[in-house]
């Protein structure tokens, strides 16, 4: 039987791991901030002026997701971090946590977008005509950042959940234990 210790992995998924570890750390961090700004308002005041948070407490439909959502990426997060050290040392406990993180991050990313096209976006693009550079400016900023963000997550999620699907990539690790 080939050697299929931790080391002899090709290098490009010890690479993935890698990723899925700091994308779980980035993931839970973000949240976490998101999250206790929106239970506890009160510790930055500053930013509930911003007209984005005025609409999500204004909306309760953005209110409940993006604190509900932020609540289930911190979970997240924190499983990806656990299911990539696993695997990162081999354990093939990793395997089944990492997929179904990947799994639910992307149906959260998707939901995400689609909240975010329906209440966000038609916000943002009216204030692209805006008569003050500066919120035109802005306006493009936050577009541009939900586009990125929701893209990544809905990519990296189907990639993780699609690579660690393959019988060879799974059996590599089942064969290490």
């Amino acid at each position: 039987m080939p050697d299929v210790s931790p080391q002899a992995r090709p290098r490009a998924l010890v690479v993935l791991l890698w990723a899925i570890v700091v994308v779980g750390l980035m993931q839970t961090l973000g949240a976490t901030f998101e999250a206790l700004n929106m239970i506890v308002p009160s510790l930055l005041p500053s930013l509930q002026a911003n007209e984005v948070m005025q609409l999500h407490h204004d909306q309760p439909l953005v209110e409940a997701w993006t604190t509900g959502g932020n609540l289930a990426g911190m979970v997240l997060g924190v499983g990806f971090i656990v299911g990539g050290v696993r695997l990162l040392r081999g354990d093939a406990r990793g395997l089944g946590l990492t997929r179904a993180c990947a799994l639910a991050t992307l149906i959260y990313a998707v939901i995400g977008a689609v909240v975010s096209g329906v209440f966000l976006v038609p916000m943002f693009i009216a204030q692209l005509d805006a008569p003050d550079p500066e919120q035109q400016q802005l306006a493009l900023v936050f577009l541009i950042s939900l586009v990125g963000a929701s893209g990544f997550f809905i990519m990296f999620s189907t990639l993780v959940f699609v690579v660690f699907g393959r019988p060879k990539v799974r059996d590599s690790f089942k064969a290490s234990v």
